[in-house]
């Protein structure tokens, strides 16, 4: 609401900020103008809409309703959460407040009879609002599934890593500049930030290692999440655990 005044007269481009995709924006916009839409959804089709909810249209993509998130596994089309919008359809709306526009502004439009509509699209399409769908995401980059993205080597690992020349890396990892793992160290489907270290001999699967955290030597971290400065101690073992900010483990 508060870019109104800089996007002009046009229809303009809106995405969420916690999704990987490669949809086609240019085929997106297209539609858009074509149908003489206020505004255009991408809409994803999924096995199991339970986490999402479902939107519901006519055959030529009309958007009827919004669902709510089903209790059973049903498939169907959910919000993809890129958006072409006319600026008429944000004007009326207050600013300077919280709102949703998926709950708040496409209902009301909906509701007054105005043209939205859905853009349904066999793109790549993740939601990366769990650790387990961003490290996903990360194994998907690597593996060339994202169409457009740049061809990265598996392990990737940027410049100003350091890797021991004994430690070992699965491909789905990523070590990020200033990261850092030890010799005899094992490092599979995770991903190592900014100036992380796993220490020798320490074992890490399936987590995310904030910047500057570290796992100690001969440590075993599987499927966890440590938060920036997070450590865990020489030797312990933790699974499916958070570690905060700061704290040491155990």
């Amino acid at each position: 609401m508060n870019a109104l005044g800089v996007v002009g007269d046009e229809p303009f481009l809106a995405l969420n900020g916690d999704i990987l995709t490669d949809l086609d924006l240019t085929a997106m916009v297209a539609f858009h103008r074509e149908r003489g839409a206020v505004a255009t959804i991408a809409l994803t089709r999924v096995e199991d809409a339970r986490p999402y909810g479902l939107v519901a249209t006519e055959a030529d993509g009309r958007v009827l309703e919004f669902r709510e998130k089903p209790a059973e596994p049903v498939p169907g089309a959910i919000n993809a959460g890129t958006y072409v919008l006319e600026p008429a359809a944000l004007r009326g709306f207050p600013t300077g407040v919280p709102i949703s526009i998926e709950r708040e502004i496409f209902p009301k439009l909906i509701a007054d009879g105005l043209p939205v509509y859905g853009f349904v699209s066999a793109a790549y399409w993740l939601d990366l609002g769990t650790p387990a769908q961003y490290l996903r995401a990360h194994a998907d980059l690597l593996a060339g599934r994202v169409a457009g993205a740049p061809a990265y080597p598996a392990p990737y690992l940027a410049e100003g890593a350091s890797v021991h020349l004994r430690a070992h890396l699965g491909k789905a990892v990523v070590v990020a500049p200033g990261a850092r793992v030890g010799a005899d160290a094992e490092v599979d489907d995770s991903v190592l930030l900014e100036g992380a270290t796993v220490e020798p001999g320490a074992r890490v699967v399936g987590s995310i290692l904030g910047p500057r955290s570290r796992v100690g030597a001969g440590a075993t971290v599987v499927d966890c999440v440590l938060a920036e400065g997070a450590r865990v101690r020489d030797g312990v073992e933790l699974r499916d655990g958070r570690i905060s900010a700061g704290a040491t483990w155990p």
